[in-house]
Formats: C-alpha cells, structure tokens, sequence
C-alpha cells in the first residue's frame, strides 16, 4: 500500500515537472517569436537591406541597350513594377525578398533585349549583380512605306535569328543602324512583338546570311542585302549582296529555309544547330572568293568590270 502512494506521489511530482518544462519552453518560443517580428521588420527597412534602382548593376551592357533597360525589366513583373527611380529613397526592396533571385531572372528574361540570363548574385549591404548574354543586331529589315505606310517606310533592327529588337536607342541615334546592312526585298512586316522572331522565314534566313557575313560587311563596304524569292515558290530565297557605292554581288542561296519556322527555332535547338553549322559550311567557298577579290583588286568595287556583277552563286 505504501508502495502505491508513494510510486502515484513521484509520478504525480515528474507530470508537473514535464507541464512546467513545456508552459517554460512556449512562453520561451512566443518570446523569440516576438522578437523577431519586431527586428525582422527592423532588419527588412534598414539602410543595408535595402536595393533601390541604382542598386542594381548590370556587368557590360552593349551601347545598343539604354539606360532603363533595368527599370524596363522590372516593370513587367507585378512583385518589382514598385521599384522607380527616385533620390528621395523611398522606392526600394527588400534584400529578404522571398524569391528575390527567382523574381528578378523572370522579370530580366521577359525583356526584348535579353537572350539570357547567366547569373545574378545577391550582396549584402544591399547590391544586386547580373549578367545577361545580350541579342546583337545583325541587319536592318527595310520595310516599304508604299506597303505599311503605317511603319513610314523605316528599318527594324534585327539579331541573328530574325527576332525584332527594339528600335528606341536607333531612333535616337539614327545614323547607327547604317552600321548594319539593310535587309531589301521583304514584303512582310513584324506582326509581333519586340523580342520575337520575325514571322517571316525569309527574314530569318537572310538575319542568319548577315551573321554569317558580320566580319566582312564593314571591311567590305556591304550596305544591302537584297531578298528575292526562288520561281515556283520554293522555300528559301535567293540573295544578293549591294556595296555602298553599288558594286552587286549575287550570292544566291543560303539554304535554311527548308528547316526554318520561327515556332522551331527554340523547341529542336540541337537539330536546328546541326543544319545551320552544315550549311554554313557549304557557304565557305563563296566567302573565300570575296576575300580573294578583295586581296586582288583591293576592294569589290575596284574588281573588272567585265568580272560585274560578281557572281558567286555558283561557288
């Protein structure tokens, strides 16, 4: 019997025991808990953990890409779209941002000149890295004002893949896009929006043409690239090359057209790949005739006149 009391008084003692321990121990937890609603907010509005604009570097924009290609960026996402430049530091985000990476790389791939994005890295104080692979223009598409007068008969850059790039920074310095050889010929115009290819295969076709030319298109004075289309309507185009003072090579095929629909371009990128890398070798032939004319005649406007036009369309 008194082995019973005195075995129901220990355990009755060990119970209370475990209650105190557990009421300590929330009491405990709800302080912490307190604590850190109050400093997190402290914490989240304090000077270091906050990025405002100027906070964000972007690591070696081309000049092509315009001083608000970060607040551009950041417009399109309805988590950043807060973000505004603005000197009286009221405009900011939070470091402790939940996704912050994830947000930002959503909202930098969404813009038309971003053809990916390699990193972006997280400093604190507050400070905010990133590294984009940037698209290049290639050429110019011309498009007819008697066609669309509603383009006034003006040129759209392009990159290498025929995506329609936008055109503010060359509006504002016009004379840039004669660096680049204008695509003559297309009946077409761009139906969608900037960052998107060109619906247009010829376009595309000819984008790649220009790519392929890039290291020989200034040296060589090369200002047009002009698009006719092959009889029976057969896919592909036929392609000749205009200096600027007129001297006309024809190139004649650059034959990806047959492979080329601007839905595919992302969705086969390896089989695409392979076809492109096997055409451009077939062109090589016809590169190294120009630069045998050139290193002979010293430029393709000095070559014979009975070697004019320069046809290469059979090399």
């Amino acid at each position: 019997m008194m082995t019973k009391l005195l075995t129901a008084i220990f355990l009755g003692k060990n119970q209370r025991q475990v209650l105190v321990c557990i009421f300590v121990f929330l009491c405990f937890w709800g302080l912490i808990q307190a604590l850190w609603l109050t400093l997190g907010k402290q914490i989240d509005n304090s000077t270091d953990s906050r990025i405002r604009l100027e906070d964000i570097h972007v690591l070696e924009p081309p000049q092509w890409v315009e001083s608000r290609f970060v607040q551009e960026a950041l417009a399109t996402h309805p988590d950043l779209n807060s973000l505004k430049d603005g000197a009286d530091g009221t405009s900011f985000l939070s470091i402790h941002t939940p996704d912050l990476v994830k947000k930002l790389t959503v909202a930098f791939e969404g813009h038309p000149w971003t053809q990916s994005v390699e990193s972006i890295r997280l400093e604190y104080p507050a400070k905010v890295t990133v590294k984009i692979i940037f698209r290049r223009p290639v050429a110019v598409v011309a498009v007819p004002k008697e066609l669309y007068p509603e383009f006034n008969g003006g040129g759209f850059p392009i990159d290498a893949n025929g995506v329609l790039l936008p055109v503010g920074y060359f509006q504002e310095h016009d004379t840039l896009l004669y660096n680049y050889p204008w695509i003559e010929g297309i009946t077409s115009a761009p139906m969608r929006s900037y960052g998107e290819p060109w619906n247009d295969p010829l376009v595309i076709e000819a984008a790649m043409l220009a790519d392929y030319l890039r290291d020989i298109i200034q040296p060589m004075s090369i200002r047009r690239i002009r698009v006719r289309e092959k009889p029976n309507k057969e896919p592909g185009g036929l392609y000749d090359l205009e200096t600027i003072q007129g001297t006309r090579i024809y190139w004649g095929e650059f034959p990806l057209s047959g492979n080329l629909q601007a839905k595919n371009l992302d969705s086969t990128p390896d089989r695409f790949n392979k076809i492109k890398d096997a055409v451009l070798r077939s062109q090589e032939n016809k590169k190294s005739r120009m630069r045998w004319l050139v290193t002979e005649y010293k430029s393709l406007d000095a070559v014979p006149g009975d070697m004019k036009p320069i046809d290469l369309s059979r090399h």
